[in-house]
């Protein structure tokens, strides 16, 4: 069985949503499950934050607030995919498309937004229309740069 970065990239993925979620941690097991050397749940040191702008997308604080597992542009995203799921399962692929452009006028949460511009992108490739596809990222990245801080002036001396 040949492992491939996508099966890699996907397992830590489900890692670190179980680990972040608690799901995985010894904290949910009952005592007499935990390894003999565990300490409780009470001397576990929590890690620090990380810094402003190092959180993962979906995950821990950073410059735009808290966006981890079950904060709110996660629990929309995820909403988003189900209900396309939904629509394929069910025979309305064609709904895809207008349903996250819709939901896109709907929000102004940059997290959401650029789950849904992505989501749109991949939509627009499926008849292999790149052109639209690339249009959708643009869009995307100019509204990403628009919220990124102005660079700081060159204060040196030519």
């Amino acid at each position: 069985m040949k492992i491939t970065m996508r099966h890699t990239v996907g397992a830590l993925a489900l890692l670190l949503t179980l680990t972040a979620t608690g799901v995985a941690t010894a904290d949910t097991l009952p005592p007499a499950s935990r390894p003999q050397n565990a300490p409780p749940a009470a001397e576990v040191r929590e890690m620090p934050p990380p810094p402003p702008g190092m959180g993962p997308h979906f995950g821990g604080p950073g410059p735009r607030g808290p966006a981890g597992p079950g904060g709110p542009a996660f629990a929309a995203a995820r909403t988003v995919d189900e209900i396309a799921h939904l629509y394929r399962v069910g025979g309305h692929p064609e709904n895809v498309l207008p349903f996250y452009r819709e939901t896109l006028s709907q929000t102004r949460d940059p997290i959401l937004r650029h789950h849904l511009r992505e989501a749109i992108a991949r939509e627009e490739l499926k008849p292999a229309d790149t052109t639209a596809a690339i249009s959708t990222l643009r869009a995307q990245l100019s509204e990403d740069l628009a919220t990124l801080p102005p660079p700081a002036s060159d204060t040196r001396r030519r």
